[in-house]
């Protein structure tokens, strides 16, 4: 077979389809990876090839050919955009979930953003609230310390001053209900001087709560020790099997409504001072100004401290001044009495025979001057008080009754009788007692003349008594004696309220009709005291 026209004609169709299939691919900018631009050249060299048979079956026909190949390469052109299509489609979409996948992903990282934004926004709010919560508190707390000072500084009553901190602290604390208890620092018993409540603030005395008196289980003044008192110190709420408290005091606080109670320590440096008892109507730990609270009770424990160093100082101080005057009264007036007594003797002895006016006028001035001194000595004997050193109450009976026979000029007999466990006396109670016996006999020896005076001491149960008996002149004629000084009933008196005793003053001539005379000072305490 020759080759002619046609079949040029044929290839060079073919070569152009090939030359038009390229540019036409280039035109499109196919993005396909090797294997795909494998298969389109596959798919063009077939049709290539199958081309090229069709055209070459055209060599006896010009006009068909022409005709034939317009035809075929209008079905190449389809096909390549078909071929194109399918290759270029997947790319297209995975660009479109790319777009979509890209779009979400910063939609996500705006809104996480977006609440980040937020949750700063919430945490500079609360940060913001919270410092000027914290400022209003420290103004607030300044004040409220500011205040505490200057009470103290002006020397403000210490009853007055918890009265106004109880419930400073109780509803600094959140809770509704609260009571100051204070340890005696002379005998180690435990009261309570404050309760702060819906009624407002009251003492011991108008409270319920059963140890508020100030006893124990047994009914006898609660004197808990130190380990004790550091147990108490701590936080109970209702409910607790293992509990220091008695049944009565949680039945107390049952019935006012109480599940929990917050103990705040006032210690100064080792010492148990008290405690703040701070009540609450829920059983969850507070959560107000607990901090502000404890800087008051620390106030408190100041005050107290304070309060009781004064009471030291002001003690000693008035103990510094009577020695001072003793030691004056021995050094001027005891001294001068005793001179005179000397010079008068003196005088009598150079001039044994003197008129008897002036010898009478002479007895007259050394029985004066005798008077004076014993006075003197009295006086001094009065204003030194008898310190316990150490000792208990009977001691300091035995001792103040022989200065007494030792210090007076005439003879005189004290005697002193106890039944009983003097011990069982608190500390400070025995020494008001020593104060009110060594008064009781100084106004005997100074105003009643006796031949004997008798002290007796009986201790039973909770209860002491102390008796100041003599065989003077009684309570008129020495109150007429002492033109109307009142026998020292007054110091006595107060004494005896300071202990919550009961003084009794009897003339046992009035008692007697008559028969004899005499008195007899009676002091009735209670060891558990009720203020």
């Amino acid at each position: 077979m020759t080759i002619g026209l046609t079949h040029v004609v044929a290839g060079l169709a073919v070569l152009l389809e090939i030359g038009c299939a390229i540019a036409v691919l280039r035109l499109i900018r196919i993005t396909a990876s090797r294997r795909a631009w494998g298969l389109i050249a596959a798919g063009i060299g077939l049709m290539a090839v199958r081309h090229a048979l069709t055209l070459a079956s055209y060599t006896d026909d010009p006009g068909g050919l022409a005709s034939h190949l317009g035809e075929e390469l209008l079905s190449l052109f389809m096909w390549l955009l078909v071929f194109a299509g399918l290759i270029t489609l997947p790319p297209v979409f995975q660009s479109l979930r790319d777009s979509q996948d890209a779009a979400q992903a910063a939609r996500d990282l705006a809104t996480e953003r977006a609440e980040e934004l937020e949750a700063a926004n919430e945490q500079l709010s609360r940060e913001v609230g919270e410092r000027t919560q914290a400022e209003d508190l420290i103004a607030a707390h300044a004040d409220t310390l500011s205040w505490s000072l200057a009470e103290l500084a002006s020397g403000t009553p210490l009853d007055q001053f918890l009265r106004t901190l109880l419930p400073m602290v109780v509803e600094r604390m959140g809770g509704v209900e609260g009571a100051i208890w204070l340890r005696d620092e002379s005998d180690g018993t435990v009261r309570m001087v404050l309760e702060y409540g819906p009624d407002g603030t009251h003492g011991p005395d108008d409270s319920d709560h059963p140890r508020a008196p100030g006893l124990d289980r047994g009914g006898k003044p609660w004197r808990p020790t130190d380990e004790e008192v550091n147990r108490l110190v701590s936080i109970w709420r209702a409910g607790d099997s293992e509990s220091w408290m008695t049944d009565a005091e949680k039945e107390f606080l049952a019935a006012r409504g109480i599940k929990k109670v917050i103990f705040a320590p006032m210690v100064a440096g080792d010492v148990a001072v008290g405690w703040f008892a701070i009540r609450f109507s829920c059983s969850e730990d507070p959560d107000k100004e607990a901090e502000l609270a404890e800087a008051l009770v620390r106030q408190a424990t100041l005050a107290v401290v304070l309060e009781r160093a004064s009471r030291k100082v002001q003690e000693t101080t008035i103990l510094s001044e009577r020695n001072r005057m003793a030691r004056e009264i021995h050094d001027t007036l005891a001294q001068a009495f005793t001179g005179t007594l000397m010079q008068l003797e003196a005088a009598r002895a150079v001039a044994p025979e003197l008129p008897a006016a002036v010898d009478e006028r002479l007895d007259r001035i050394q029985q004066l001057a005798r008077d004076g001194l014993v006075e003197a000595r009295r006086s001094v004997w009065a204003l030194r008080p008898v310190a316990m050193d150490g000792r208990n109450l009977l001691d300091g009976l035995v001792h103040l009754a022989a200065e007494a026979e030792r210090g007076h000029a005439g003879p005189v007999r004290v005697r002193v009788e106890s039944h009983g466990d003097v011990d069982a006396i608190p500390l400070d109670l025995q020494g008001e007692l020593l104060r009110i016996a060594q008064e009781c006999i100084g106004n005997a020896l100074q105003h009643a003349r006796p031949s004997e005076v008798s002290v007796r001491l009986v201790v039973a149960g909770d209860a002491a008594q102390l008796v100041v008996s003599d065989d003077g002149v009684g309570v008129r004629e020495a109150s007429r004696a002492s033109h109307g000084a009142g026998f020292g009933l007054i110091g006595m008196q107060e004494r005896a309220a300071q202990i919550d005793a009961k003084l009794e003053i009897l003339d046992l001539g009035t008692e007697t009709g008559g028969e004899r005379q005499g008195t007899r000072v009676s002091c009735d305490v209670p060891l558990r005291r009720t203020r």
